[in-house]
């Protein structure tokens, strides 16, 4: 009898514990790898592959958008701005990886690619695969390749880093004059863009405080429950600490909910610093209390029509295919901004509909 019951029951408990599971996968916003934008268009047609494309992430129900969801938006407007067909793949599954995603689109005879990746070891063989069939290539990332024949597109990051630490310093002694600087930096450590941000940052901080004391988080292994932890616990060894720097928009909050958390974060405390620029940011940046008030943000949409620039430079003649040109852009820097800056920044870079300060 109990055999024949649990027959009974094992088909809805399989069915049960498999949406279960689903309910639980990280969210992307994205319905189908594949995508065209204004595909009535009759100008070029530009593909573009974009790996590991997640949206962001969850804390607290407050949503982080990622750089890459921010860069396909603005690169969608663009599209139909210029009248050009946009044709997305989102390499994020084992049918739609990074080279496998280009070939489809080099099937399909596109006009140009953007490969937009996370990891540079792949892009050396896009730009191959695209030179092959006569397609230019422009390659957009955190990192620049090793080695390729294609025109880069990213950010200088130990420049914001030196600039970002500068600023920190300029706010730290206004604010807190003659008192030890101490440090904690929180960043992935393995990861080139928080390695050359962390150290950009630490020589543009220690050129206006030599004594500087600095205190490294280990590798939060790109979690937000584990970096809130890791300060959570550091803060508790070090209560003296007084100065935190975020290498992206998720540590930096992380940093304020584990101050928060302790009765702390407010800017007659410490000086928070971040990177990234994304609108949760810069509302925090506006709080009249929050320690969060310097930020280095991405110009999101100077860093999609660069890229189009360069497209269009290559299609026309003007630029040969196997440039091995780097464009690094600079970030748009802001200390106690006003609520004017953030406006104008969320609005030129596609965020201001997020924003809820502005809503309404």
């Amino acid at each position: 009898m109990i055999k024949s019951l649990l027959n009974r029951l094992s088909i809805p408990l399989f069915i049960l514990i498999t949406l279960v599971l689903l309910c639980s996968l990280p969210e992307t916003g994205l319905s189908s790898p594949l995508r065209e934008v204004n595909k009535e268009s009759s100008g070029l047609r530009i593909g573009v592959v974009y790996q590991n494309p997640y949206e962001g992430y969850y804390e607290q129900g407050i949503q982080y958008r990622s750089l890459i969801q921010r860069f396909r938006e603005e690169l969608c407007q663009l599209a139909i701005e210029k009248e050009f067909t946009l044709v997305e793949i989102m390499a994020y599954t084992p049918s739609f990886d990074p080279i496998s995603a280009e070939q489809y689109l080099i099937e399909e005879e596109v006009d140009a690619i953007i490969f937009y990746y996370r990891e540079p070891l792949c892009a050396a063989r896009a730009v191959s695969d695209a030179h092959a069939t006569g397609i230019p290539i422009v390659l957009c990332g955190f990192d620049p390749p090793v080695e390729s024949n294609a025109p880069f597109i990213g950010n200088d990051l130990y420049h914001i880093g030196i600039k970002t630490g500068e600023k920190t310093a300029d706010l730290f002694k206004q604010r807190f004059p003659g008192e030890q600087p101490k440090l904690l930096i929180a960043d992935s450590k393995i990861e080139k863009k928080d390695i050359d941000l962390e150290k950009g940052f630490v020589e543009g901080i220690m050129r206006s405080l030599p004594d500087l004391y600095i205190e490294r988080t280990p590798d939060d292994m790109g979690s937000i429950e584990n970096m809130r932890y890791i300060v959570l616990r550091t803060v508790h060894e070090n209560p003296d600490l007084n100065i935190f720097f975020g290498t992206s928009d998720i540590r930096a909050m992380s940093i304020m909910l584990a101050l928060e958390s302790q009765g702390r974060g407010t800017l007659d405390m410490e000086i928070v610093a971040g990177y990234g620029g994304s609108t949760i940011a810069m509302e925090e940046l506006i709080r009249p209390t929050c320690a969060w008030k310097i930020e280095a943000g991405i110009p999101v949409a100077e860093y999609v029509e660069k890229t189009y620039e360069i497209l269009e430079k290559m299609l026309s003649g003007e630029m040969p295919m196997n440039s091995t040109d780097v464009y690094l852009l600079d970030a748009q820097y802001f200390v106690e901004p006003t609520t004017w800056q953030i406006h104008e920044y969320l609005k030129r870079n596609g965020e201001l509909k997020e924003a809820k300060l502005f809503k309404g």
